[in-house]
Formats: structure tokens, C-alpha cells, sequence
């Protein structure tokens, strides 16, 4: 890339904060904008539930029709719910000879395990990528060429390491990759329960969310001066926090890693279902309620099945049978933790580093490397990168810092070692 993003101590502290580079502009799709500023849509749950699976299909439709030549549609499939309603609208629409899944991560997870049940059920081809460091390519070659790849940079070893290893490793010609991009997000994934009525609070909830914790910045850094220092719009057009969702986390965090450069549709960001799910009233969008509502309704045996969101239950689970499971789940990986029980939490997003650092001899040797390159570089001189590595081997959890540092290098490698 020609910008170098590390070009100052502004640049790294900023990536290593939020494990991206946020801007002080928005990057907010006009299609969201323009749909924003509809009116508010009225009616009963069971209206909205009705009009809202029409948006839903027409959305999906809209793409299919599109794209009715390609041979083959490929489908991320996680635990979640996202990728598995584009999946059974495809299921519906399409011969299922066209259609191909995969499904990433740690073996006995939930986003590893769940989506490849999922899609045996319906006897749909699936790929499993084990992203173990034993069983996965993590080289540095395969991470820099990754990295190149990168519209901007985030942190690495995450969805677009796994699409490249499907591309990669697979013959499939002229697919479609459908991405459950931004999909929950617009149904109101990240809305909190309470809405941030001024920008200074919205400010505050959004790094509360998205500042990495433990710091790896200096205490002079500070966060805000890195993020836009006004809304683009007001309230009543769009809240300061999805402002900030849209604009800020979504373009720069999610995007980078969740869509190739080309070959891929978004259809949670067609115009008929952004007209309808932006604009119902906000107690449905919270916690992706109607959406939920919404795609158990239009594909119930295909949500009758276990999902992340209710840790491992499904989406039409007893609300208190949810919650007790959630309590036992908690308490389990608490005794897991406290006897050093080796194996990844079962929620674990793509590695868990902490656990793999003590399974893998060839991840560790892998980051110790990493860690006395940039160490070499004097580009963090706040930081010794390879005494984490101490730190790990005698038990503390800085796995997060680690697997951040070891991306750092890896893209100062692909902008600067290799340019």
C-alpha cells in the first residue's frame, strides 16, 4: 500500500490501542444514510415480523437476480445467525449443488462446530479450516502476503486469513461469497439498552467497547484524539452511537477482515431491508430482537439447530433457561481456568492465544520471532515485545498483547520490509 499507516508514534500507539487505525471522519455507506432518514415505521410485533421478512427477501432476492450466473455461492458459515439466514435462503432459492460452505476456527468450539452440523444436516458441502497453529499455514510469508491484502490495517489471524486459505486450497471457479457483513450490526447488535444522548457519552461508550485492554499504548495517548470529534448527523437521523458503529468500527475494524477486494455480495445492505430494519422502533432493534424474530419465523427448521448467540442453545430458547445456562457455562470455565485446564473456551473467535502459545511449540517460536523483530526495530521502545512471552510461561494472560504486537510486525513487514 502507498500510505503508510505506522508512519509515526501517533500511527502505532492508535493500532495498538484499538487493534485497528479508526479515522476522525466517517466511512459511512450512503445506502445506510439515505435509509436513516425515512420515516419511522409503526405496527404491531406481528406486522413488523410480516413486513420485516418481505424486506428480508426482497434484499436477498435483489443479489440472487444479480448474480444468477455465478456457479457456485460460497457461505462463511459460523455458530451465529447472520450467515446462517443467507444460508437458508439460499437453501431455498438455489440447487444445493451450488452451494459450498466453510466453517473456521478452533476444533471444539462453537463457531467451529456448530456451522459444520449445520450444514450436514442439509447435506451442503463444507470445508472445515482448522486454524490451530499446528494444523494451519501461519508462516510469516502467508501473513505478509495476507496483510498485503488488507484495504487497511487490523489485527490478523481472523476471517480474512481463513477465506484466503479457502481461495487458496480449493478449484471452485466463479463463486459468489456471501457475507453476513454488517448484518448484525444494522439489526441492532451493538445498540446498548440505553441510548447515548449526547456525543461526549457516546464517545465514552464507544471506547469503552473498543479500547484494548491491558493497554499497550503509552499513558500519554489518548484515545479520543484519534476518533471523529463530532457527529456527522443529528440524533434524530441517526444515534451518535451507530454513528460511531457505522462510521468508525464498522469501516475500519470489521470491513478490512470480513470482505475480499471483489467477488462478494452484502445483503444486509440492500436499500429495502435498511429502509425497513433502521427505521422500526428502537426496543425491537436492541439486541437484534424482531431480526431474530424475524429469521426464526421465516426458516424455523433451520434455526431450530444450536447457535453462539445463547451459548451453544437455540435462538427460540426459554429466556431463563438461557440464562441458566450462561451461569453454568461461566462457572465451568472458571474451574477450566484455575486448574490450567488446556483447551480453548468454547466462545473462542478464530485462536485462543493464551491456551495455543502452551500447545503449540511452532506458534511460539513463531511470535518469540515476531517479538525480537519489532523489538529490533525500536519502533515500540515503550515495550519490551519478547519479555511477554516470559510473562505468559509463568501464567499470566497476555495472549491479546501478543497476537497484537505479532500483527504489528507482520504489517510493518508487508508496508515497509517488502515495498
Amino acid at each position: 500500500m502507498s500510505e503508510d499507516w505506522f508512519d509515526s508514534k501517533k500511527g502505532i500507539e492508535t493500532y495498538l490501542s484499538f487493534q485497528y487505525i479508526p479515522e476522525p471522519e466517517f466511512d459511512i455507506p450512503e445506502t445506510i444514510i439515505e435509509s436513516s432518514q425515512m420515516p419511522e415505521i409503526s405496527g404491531s410485533r406481528e406486522k413488523l415480523i410480516k413486513q420485516g421478512q418481505r424486506a428480508l427477501l426482497d434484499g436477498f432476492d435483489r443479489y440472487l437476480d444479480d448474480n444468477s450466473d455465478k456457479k457456485v455461492h460460497v457461505v462463511p458459515l459460523s455458530g451465529g445467525v447472520d450467515s446462517r439466514a443467507i444460508f437458508a435462503f439460499l437453501l431455498d432459492n438455489v440447487a444445493p449443488s451450488t452451494i459450498v460452505t466453510y466453517t473456521f476456527g478452533s476444533p471444539g468450539t462453537l463457531d467451529f462446530e456448530i456451522g459444520q452440523k449445520v450444514a450436514n444436516k442439509f447435506g451442503i458441502e463444507n470445508i472445515p479450516i482448522d486454524m490451530s497453529p499446528d494444523s494451519f499455514p501461519w508462516s510469516e510469508d502467508f501473513l505478509i502476503e495476507s496483510a498485503n491484502e488488507y484495504t487497511r490495517p487490523t489485527k490478523l489471524f481472523r476471517a480474512r486469513e481463513s477465506y484466503k486459505y479457502f481461495v487458496d486450497h480449493t478449484e471452485y471457479d466463479d463463486f459468489l461469497f456471501w457475507s453476513g457483513y454488517m448484518g448484525g450490526s444494522v439489526a441492532g447488535s451493538t445498540l446498548p439498552e440505553n441510548e447515548s444522548k449526547d456525543w461526549e457519552s457516546a464517545i465514552d461508550y464507544f471506547i469503552d467497547r473498543n479500547y484494548f485492554h491491558p493497554r499497550l499504548s503509552t499513558e500519554d495517548f489518548e484515545p479520543r484524539d484519534v476518533l471523529p470529534n463530532e457527529p456527522a448527523f443529528e440524533r434524530d437521523v441517526m444515534t451518535y452511537d451507530e454513528q460511531l458503529d457505522f462510521g468508525v468500527r464498522q469501516a475500519y475494524y470489521i470491513r478490512p477482515s470480513a470482505l475480499p477486494k471483489d467477488g462478494y455480495s452484502s445483503p444486509y445492505l440492500t436499500k429495502t431491508w435498511l429502509d425497513f430494519i433502521l427505521n422500526v422502533p428502537r426496543k425491537y432493534r436492541v439486541n437484534k430482537r424482531l431480526f431474530k424474530d424475524i429469521i426464526t419465523r421465516t426458516y424455523p427448521d433451520v434455526f431450530s439447530m444450536k447457535t453462539t448467540n445463547y451459548h451453544g442453545l437455540p435462538l427460540t430458547v426459554n429466556p431463563a433457561h438461557a440464562k441458566f445456562r450462561e451461569l453454568f457455562i461461566k462457572t465451568k470455565e472458571k474451574i477450566k481456568k484455575n486448574i490450567n485446564y488446556c483447551k480453548p473456551w468454547f466462545k473462542t473467535n478464530h485462536l485462543d492465544w493464551d491456551i495455543e502459545l502452551k500447545r503449540s511449540r511452532s506458534l511460539k517460536r513463531f511470535a518469540r520471532k515476531q517479538l525480537k523483530d519489532l523489538r529490533r526495530r525500536n519502533t515500540v521502545d515503550w515495550i519490551n515485545p519478547p519479555s511477554l512471552l516470559t510473562k505468559h510461561r509463568k501464567g499470566e494472560y497476555v495472549g491479546r498483547k501478543i497476537r497484537t504486537l505479532v500483527s504489528l510486525e507482520i504489517f510493518l513487514k508487508a508496508y515497509r520490509d517488502t515495498s
